[in-house]
């Protein structure tokens, strides 16, 4: 045996370790609403990842990047000490901090792993959140009722549950964008359970009772339709194609229409009418400007939003959040690291707008759980890769 083939046995050993790694730090990512001893499963989830790209990674640019996620945490976990010890609070929310910044530098890479894995990991994570939701949802068993599923709480407010199905997760909204985040991973992903996976996932999303999951749905869906790539060369034939399937998603959505509640098309046409769009964006308003006239680059510290203002607004905006707890300094530092990342995976400009949608409906700053839907949704293939691989796999 000479020195290449036991080269290439220690690189497809370490490529199928490091893919073991990305599956565990996946699904342990994806469970924001399970807790261990009062710690929400991500932050493991984020620390293994961090550890094994340590661990595997020896790129300085990467351990540059690092050292500058926790300085920002260190640099905002200072600031929000007001004289005093650091409560349980500050230091649960600086934790959070780095590792949701950690996670956007490493988790790009084991997104790529198992996106050119051939195992469907992608696609029984997907399947297994939509059953769960089922189940719920036709009232034959639930997560929530054997305690699995909990709500996030600190010592000064405890919230009630959503009572609407939502499976592995506390409320609808956070199963509809885990889906979405899922459903663009496997866009890219070989796999013969692929479609599937994709539909009902899709199909969930718009399902649930969320109206940011109905909204995401209707896009993925349309983008999917309009980029598809179709095997044929005539030019007149694929725009036929097109048209039927336009056609065809149209009448789709006819027959899902009962499925929908009326409201969630109501609230994304008109988000003032009702509670949670007051709550999410008009409420913070009054907070956002006394952090601007008060405490501007630094904010009011790391645990400002979660001890003070949980159950006052509805702190669903992820920008939001972080200019009330870090200031101007924090939503710079989010900024950078959210752009690089998107920079990094090349994500399309519909990439781009799914983000930003998503920036604007989920406030988890402080759990790698977000940051790995911003990786899922940035690694979106571009129409022109789809054809190209398209084009490979049915060569000769």
């Amino acid at each position: 045996m000479n020195d290449r083939t036991l080269a290439s046995g220690r690189m497809s050993t370490e490529r199928s370790g490091y893919t073991a790694v990305a599956v565990v730090v996946l699904i342990l990512c994806m469970m924001p609403s399970t807790f261990i001893m009062g710690v929400p499963v991500p932050l493991i989830g984020g620390m293994s990842a961090a550890l094994a790209s340590l661990i595997w990674r020896s790129d300085t640019r990467l351990q540059a990047a690092l050292g500058l996620a926790w300085l920002s945490t260190a640099v905002s976990f200072t600031a929000s000490l007001n004289n005093g010890l650091p409560t349980i609070e500050v230091a649960k929310a600086a934790l959070g901090m780095g590792l949701f910044l950690t996670a956007l530098i490493f988790l790009p890479q084991k997104i790529a792993h198992l996106r050119a894995y051939p195992a469907p990991t992608l696609e029984i994570l997907a399947i297994l959140i939509c059953l769960a939701f089922i189940l719920e949802k036709f009232q034959v068993f639930s997560m929530k009722e054997i305690g699995l599923v909990d709500w996030f709480e600190t010592r000064n407010y405890t919230a009630n549950f959503d009572t609407r199905p939502s499976g592995l997760y506390s409320e609808p909204s956070w199963m509809a964008l885990s889906l979405i985040g899922l459903s663009v991973a496997m866009l890219g992903k070989p796999g013969r359970f692929k479609p599937f996976a994709i539909a009902i996932s899709l199909f969930c999303a718009a399902w649930c009772g969320s109206s940011i999951g109905l909204l995401m749905a209707a896009l993925v869906t349309s983008w999917i339709v309009v980029n598809a790539p179709i095997p044929v060369h005539r030019r007149e034939v694929r725009a036929l194609v097109k048209v039927v399937s336009v056609f065809g998603v149209i009448l789709a959505s006819l027959a899902v229409f009962p499925f929908i509640d009326a409201d969630q098309a109501r609230k994304i046409l008109m988000p003032f009418d009702y509670g949670s769009g007051v709550s999410r964006f008009l409420r913070p308003i009054p907070y956002l400007q006394d952090v601007l006239a008060r405490t501007p680059f630094f904010g009011q510290g790391l645990s400002y939003m979660t001890e003070r203002l949980l159950g006052l607004t509805g702190l669903a905006v992820l920008p939001v959040n972080v200019m009330l707890d870090t200031g101007l300094f924090g939503v710079a530092v989010y900024g950078i690291f959210i752009a690089t990342t998107l920079v990094k995976m090349r994500a399309s400009a519909f990439s781009c707008l799914l983000v930003m949608i998503l920036l604007l409906s989920l406030g988890m700053q402080y759990s790698p759980w977000q940051a790995i839907l911003i990786v899922m949704i940035s690694s979106m293939s571009r129409p022109s890769e789809q054809v190209r691989a398209y084009r490979a796999a049915h060569r000769g």
